[in-house]
C-alpha cells in the first residue's frame, strides 16, 4: 500500500491519487444516496414537466455512474464532455435500459428528444423541438 491523497472533493465526487509499487492510481468515489432519494421523490412528486411544459425531466445521473458507463463503453470522458450530442443515442439507450430506468428516471415518455442540462437530462416536449 502506497501513499494516498485526495486530489479534489467537489460536487460529492472525491478524487484520489495513490502511488504504490511504481504505479499511479487515480480513483473517484461518490455517495449517490441523496441523488437516488431525490430521483425516487421526483417520480412521485409530479409528471416531470417544467412549468412551461416545454421540458420533460428524464433522469439525474450521478457523475460517478456516468463516468463508469463511459469507461465501460470505451468512450473517452473528455470526448463526451466536448461533444455530448455525438453520444446522445448511446446515453438515451442507457437511461431507458430496464436495469437503469427504475432508479435513474422520473416519470417520462420515450418519444421526445433528449438533451443535456447540467447534471439532469431532459426531453424537449415540443414536437419538432431542437436540441
Amino acid at each position: 500500500m502506497g501513499t494516498r491523497r485526495i486530489l479534489d472533493a467537489h460536487g460529492g465526487v472525491v478524487s484520489t491519487l495513490e502511488v504504490a509499487d511504481d504505479k499511479i492510481i487515480v480513483g473517484h468515489t461518490q455517495d449517490v444516496d441523496a441523488i437516488m432519494e431525490n430521483n425516487a421523490r421526483m417520480r412521485q412528486e409530479n409528471d416531470g414537466f417544467s412549468p412551461s411544459r416545454e421540458l420533460h425531466r428524464v433522469a439525474n445521473i450521478p457523475v460517478g455512474v456516468l463516468t463508469g458507463w463511459l469507461q465501460d463503453a470505451g468512450i473517452d470522458v473528455l470526448s463526451y464532455i466536448r461533444n455530448p450530442k455525438v453520444y446522445s443515442k448511446w446515453l438515451r439507450k442507457k437511461i431507458y435500459d430496464p436495469e437503469n430506468s427504475a432508479w435513474l428516471s422520473s416519470v417520462h415518455s420515450r418519444t421526445a428528444k433528449t438533451m443535456f442540462h447540467g447534471a439532469d437530462f431532459v426531453d424537449n416536449a415540443r414536437k419538432g423541438g431542437a436540441l
